[in-house]
């Protein structure tokens, strides 16, 4: 977010979720899309997120998740790209239907579709002053476009392959492109090329980046160099040279004076503005390093590899204590916050993890805040119920944490965290409490709404539901069913819940007082012959044969190849017109095996 407090991610499962940056998710996760989440962006303000997704359509939402206005929809294939003007008012897509579309933050589209590519567009950005929108596309071309949607001028042609990367120079008055052709191209807003293609590289252009003063630019290539130009396209010096492996990753320092590089390699290098190489590389990781990051200060590097490790350095090579381990597939991207006191990383095994740097102190502080969130700390009493000794070393940790460790705010959090230990349980008013709690030792805290609470409630109360049907405890099941809806009406229960538990209670002498639980069944999914012929068992046995013939018929419709389930329906149905009960204890205990 714009004041560095809160993180936003996307996942290939659907959702969005936000995170404090002790790495606690705030809230729920954002679930409206469909398909993958590709994109989230913040709006300058920090009020408002905004989702793209292979569904087509992109989101905007406020910051605890609930959903802004309607969905946006009008891409008719993936959103690979989103982001917001530098006043907050405008949004941009990119997708995989050739187009650009711009939208207000209430979802209404502005003006019709940019259009113009041949191919998906990968990559959009507005100019620092938000008057212009650049475009990169798998059709080798850059576009501007004005924010009515209007092109400015012609394609930018050239490259001749894939444009895999756009951005504005910090003035905004150059657009730089790499491609997969090789080469990097400068361009003014006007669409004119500035100087010939940036030539050198002899495989694909991966990683570019202006210097903070915007004179320079850096580029990283498959070729293991790494290459320094200026903005007039001329090289400055020779090729960076001592990488064994493609360059992936380049950054400058904060001042400008020094750059680091990340490679495939497994090293790490820092060079200075000459090409130089200052000191030794830095060797330890174990497996590719693909990710490199300046602290703010400039006096610490953080590195992220294949080997599923984060390392800090100094200027001169020497890690700064242990590897970070955690993560446990590769580490694909590390950044640091813009207090240098965090470090936030993205890893293959669909984790973010946020790490603090420094001395032991820090390391114990990272331990503490790595279990703020840990439910063996958070609700002892309730994981190890049964292990009084285990309660009471985990009490013992938690009293630790909350001593020498934490301080109000982080004491606030872990409060909000037994909060929604406490509202998973189905107890509403101890987890307000709870949370009371933690608003009187930290005003600043992020706390739940009463609507927060009751919807996590009403999920502990369908959780306890399902496991009483395990327990055949059907009563009490059904209770916490209606306790869960009366909670949140909205509260998915599912026709196979219901289903589960009108058929076990049916077939254990309880068939009366789970019949709200087989109309339910059949309500969510009336055509289900299945759930008909649950109900249809309730029913037989509660006396009410001609619902039963009804439902069991409607079961015998529903299927067309199991001969043997149909002669055996068909026998009940025989069996009730004829006045029996074809549901004897034998037959009964055959159900259960089925």
């Amino acid at each position: 977010s714009p004041d560095g407090n809160r993180i936003a991610s996307a996942s290939n499962d659907g959702t969005i979720r936000l995170w404090d940056n002790q790495g606690n998710p705030i809230s729920q996760p954002f679930k409206g899309h469909q398909e993958p989440v590709n994109s989230v962006a913040f709006s300058p303000n920090g009020n408002r997120i905004a989702s793209a997704s292979n569904d087509g359509t992109i989101r905007l939402w406020d910051a605890q998740g609930n959903l802004i206005g309607q969905t946006f929809t009008g891409h008719e294939k993936e959103v690979f790209s989103v982001a917001f003007s530098p006043n907050g008012k405008i949004i941009v897509s990119g997708s995989a239907d050739k187009t650009i579309r711009l939208w207000d933050t209430s979802g209404n589209p502005i003006g019709e579709p940019l259009k113009g590519h041949e191919k998906a567009v990968y990559s959009v950005a507005f100019s620092p002053e938000g008057k212009i929108i650049a475009s990169g596309s798998i059709d080798k071309t850059i576009r501007l476009w004005d924010t009515q949607g209007n092109p400015i001028g012609q394609p930018f042609k050239g490259h001749e392959k894939e444009v895999l990367s756009v951005a504005f120079s910090p003035n905004g008055k150059i657009i730089i492109s790499g491609s997969a052709d090789k080469t990097m191209r400068l361009w003014d807003t006007q669409g004119n090329p500035i100087g010939q293609p940036f030539k050198g590289h002899e495989e694909s252009v991966f990683s570019v980046a202006f210097s903070p003063d915007g004179n320079k630019i850096v580029s990283g290539s498959w070729d293991g160099t790494i290459r320094l130009w200026d903005t007039q396209g001329n090289p400055i010096g020779q090729p960076f040279k001592g990488h064994e492996g493609a360059v992936t990753s380049v950054a400058f320092s904060p001042d400008g004076n020094t750059i680091v590089s990340g490679s495939w390699d497994r090293t790490i290098r820092l060079w200075d503005t000459q090409g130089n190489p200052i000191g030794q590389p830095f060797k330890g990781h174990e497996d590719r390093g693909i990710s490199v990051a300046f602290s703010p200060d400039g006096n610490t590097i953080v590195s992220g590899s294949w080997d599923k490790t984060i390392r800090l350095w100094d200027t001169q090579g020497n890690p700064i204590s242990q590897p970070i381990k955690g993560h446990e597939d590769w580490v694909l991207s590390v950044a640091f916050s813009p207090n240098g006191k965090t470090i936030v990383s993205g890893s293959n095994d669909s984790t973010i993890h946020l790490w603090r740097g420094g001395n032991w102190q820090d390391w114990l502080d990272v331990a503490c805040n790595r279990l703020i969130r840990h439910p063996i700390l958070v609700a002892p009493e309730t994981l190890l119920a049964e292990d009084s000794e285990m309660i009471e070393v985990a009490k013992d940790a938690r009293s630790n944490c909350q001593n020498s460790v934490w301080n109000k705010t982080e004491k606030a959090q872990f409060m909000v965290n037994q909060g929604w230990a406490i509202a998973r349980e189905g107890d509403m008013e101890g987890a307000n409490a709870k949370f009371q709690q933690a608003r009187k030792l930290s005003s600043s805290i992020n706390v739940p709404t009463s609507e927060q609470v009751a919807w996590w409630a009403a999920e502990g109360w369908v959780n306890k539901g399902e496991k009483l049907v395990k327990e055949e405890k059907f009563k009490e099941a059904l209770a916490a069913y209606n306790k869960a809806q009366k909670l949140d009406r909205t509260v998915e229960i599912s026709a196979e819940s219901w289903n589960t538990l009108c058929r076990s209670g049916s077939l254990h002498g309880q068939a009366a007082e789970v019949m709200q639980a087989c109309e339910k069944a059949v309500t969510l999914a009336p055509k289900n012959g299945a759930f008909r012929g649950s109900r249809g068992l309730a029913r037989a046995l509660t006396g009410d044969k001609p619902g039963a013939i009804e439902d069991f018929q409607a079961y015998i419709k529903s299927i067309d190849s199991d001969e043997e389930r149909i002669k055996q329906r068909q026998g009940w149905i025989d069996a009730l017109k004829a006045g029996k009960n074809p549901f004897t204890e034998e037959e009964i205990e055959k159900l259960k095996g089925e």
